[in-house]
């Protein structure tokens, strides 16, 4: 109704608000309301105010509607093809994989849910894909054959999720002529190829301890086929890695090779650059195998698709990093996984600890001591000293220069140089004491170390006064439109029950006549 709905409202209703309260809370005697609504006149001015009621209603209803339809989002025009790009046209069995590849007109919205593909077999049950692969314009799914499957893949039905809203794009396959025969001997293009099942095949990553902290990562893999060829590409993010190949088809860049091995599950030790990299870990497995039409050649065909492997949990706090600040040197060690020689560096924010329950807490060894510390030193200003210092190397000693308080207590705050996102986040914290005097120097000693002496006294620290908690009750910001629309929902048919209730009671109460 646009801006001029309220004062329309307004206008319309301003003579007959007073009716409507005497209506409601009727407290006169019978005699004077009965009269008040005997004649017609009166009783066309009661049709009136039950008129406004339900109109007022009405309009609530409809801005309830208008809110939900300025939430939908337009995907009519989202998907612009879907295709299968392999393997070529011909007839295929059992274990073959076929890819398909979503393409949008432009980037997907983050919030859009896309995770199913559905494809259509003209004599056999639709099969439904799951897992998707996002890159940009594009989502990769990929779909092993199944015994049960026959006949050609016609069509396919893509749906994109929104909340509650479903959106669908359904069209058929065009230039593709797939078509799934569990009876033949092999597939016709490229060749008789039965490849591995790769539903069957499961990854995960482990830590491999080598010594004291230090820890590699191995990924495990069961479900492999024995004597068969495998190339595995580990890499950062979701981007599908370039696969190049010797003149007879063999890959050769892959992360590593899994040739004729005899066992079904293999632990591979992965190298650290990988580990250490930003972004989620993706796995691509390829299987080589003969190629019977060109002798002497191998054909490559990708089994398994950018599976996500979930990182191990780094090493507890306290365990991550460890320096060493004497006063002749200053050392430094990383115990997650890390390439040393790349010339990384260790940030170092360093200041003191007066929250005794803090101290207190790291004392007693209690569970969240350390997490604890490191909230306090990450919000903590004016530190004694920041600067860097580079993995694994000693350098020139760093207290020389502080203004150290013998005995006094200080954080160490140590985060590992992520070069702009370029390398995981990895962050530490640690308790240290100042120890200082004319023949030992300088010094700051762990909390472990044997050198550092607790001097707290034996009482109790007295708890601060817990502050008046802030009212958190009152929502921020823009309210969501679907809670928008449910309290308009909620106004509009709340008014009309009770107009109608009201209005019947009153009605028989009064034995109001035309």
């Amino acid at each position: 109704m646009g801006k001029s709905s309220p004062i329309f409202l307004k206008m319309l209703t301003r003579n007959y608000i007073t009716d409507i309260i005497h209506l409601v809370f009727m407290t006169k005697n019978v005699k004077e309301t009965k009269g008040k609504f005997k004649g017609g006149k009166q009783m066309k001015k009661l049709k009136n105010i039950v008129f406004i009621i339900i109109l007022i209603s009405i309009i609530l209803l409809t801005m309830a509607v208008k809110v939900k339809a300025e939430d939908v989002l337009d995907v009519s025009n989202l998907v612009e093809s879907v295709e299968i790009t392999s393997p070529t046209a011909g007839s295929y069995q059992t274990g073959q994989v076929i890819t398909f590849i979503v393409t949008f007109e432009k980037e997907a919205p983050t919030d859009l849910d896309m995770d199913e593909l559905v494809i259509k077999f003209s004599e056999s049950a639709d099969k439904t894909i799951t897992s998707g692969v996002a890159n940009g314009k594009t989502l990769t799914y990929q779909y092993t054959i199944e015994s049960t499957d026959k006949g050609q893949i016609a069509s396919y039905d893509f749906t994109a999720k929104k909340g509650v809203q479903v959106f669908s794009s359904i069209a058929g396959f065009t230039g593709t002529n797939i078509t799934v025969n569990e009876n033949q001997g092999g597939t016709t293009t490229p060749g008789e190829n039965t490849w591995t099942d790769a539903s069957k095949i499961k990854m995960s990553l482990t830590k491999a301890e080598t010594t004291g902290k230090y820890y590699d990562v191995a990924l495990n893999i069961t479900g492999l086929e024995k004597n068969r060829d495998y190339y595995f590409y580990v890499v950062n993010g979701t981007t599908k890695p370039t696969v190049t190949t010797e003149t007879n088809g063999r890959i050769n860049n892959a992360t590593f090779a899994i040739i004729g091995n005899q066992n079904t599950e293999i632990k591979k030790t992965l190298g650290r650059d990988v580990i250490e990299k930003n972004g989620d870990i993706h796995v691509w497995i390829y299987e080589t195998q003969k190629d019977t039409i060109n002798i002497g050649k191998v054909v490559n065909e990708c089994i398994v698709l950018g599976t996500k492997v979930q990182r191990p949990i780094q090493n507890k706090l306290g365990s991550r990093m460890l320096c060493y600040f004497f006063s002749g040197y200053t050392s430094s060690y990383v115990y997650e996984p890390v390439q040393e020689y790349k010339n990384r560096k260790i940030n170092l924010k360093i200041g003191t600890v007066t929250d005794q329950s803090i101290l207190r807490a790291i004392k007693n060894g209690d569970a969240d001591c350390l997490t604890k510390l490191l909230n306090y030193a990450k919000s903590a200003k004016s530190p004694t000293y920041t600067g860097t210092i580079a993995v694994g190397s000693n350098e020139k000693s760093i207290t020389g220069d502080m203004k150290l308080v013998d005995q006094q207590y200080y954080y160490v705050y140590m985060t590992l140089e992520g070069e702009n996102g370029t390398y995981y986040p990895v962050e530490d914290v640690s308790l240290y004491q100042a120890r200082i005097g004319e023949e030992i120097g300088k010094n700051l000693w762990d909390y472990l170390d044997s050198n550092f002496k607790w001097n707290l006294s034996d009482e109790e620290p007295s708890k601060p006064t817990k502050p008046v908690d802030k009212d958190n009750t009152t929502a921020t910001g823009k309210l969501p439109q679907t809670g928008i629309n449910t309290i308009v929902v909620i106004l509009a048919i709340g008014v009309a029950i009770v107009a109608a209730v009201v209005g019947a009671r009153k009605y028989k109460e009064y034995n109001i006549k035309y």
